[in-house]
């Protein structure tokens, strides 16, 4: 059973359903710009969301933000979320998830 959505959490679950397109951008946007620690990406498309992330993290180079990113092809959503919530980051809120 799924533990009840952290809305806080600086640990973030994506759950594709539909996979990444261009107008979904905002949602890693979003996501950067509340400071998370760890986005792990699950469902259609995992890969390019992850790659995605990557890119808005790095940006033109002048100022990088950190954040922990993987995709996990192949795993269900319960997996990913256990990961996530066994993963250690600095000021650790929780593990939030997202559908997309």
């Amino acid at each position: 059973m799924r533990k009840k959505e952290n809305k806080k959490g600086n640990k973030v679950v994506l759950i594709s359903r539909t996979g990444y397109t261009r107008d979904k951008v905002h949602i890693l946007e979003n996501l950067l710009t509340e400071r998370i620690k760890l986005f792990c990406a699950v469902g259609k498309d995992c890969t390019l969301w992850e790659e995605i992330m990557d890119e808005l993290c790095v940006g033109d180079g002048s100022h990088p933000v950190f954040v922990l990113t993987t995709s996990h092809p192949g795993e269900s959503p319960e997996e990913v979320i256990e990961f996530a919530e066994n993963f250690s980051v600095e000021d650790d809120l929780g593990v939030r998830v997202i559908e997309a």
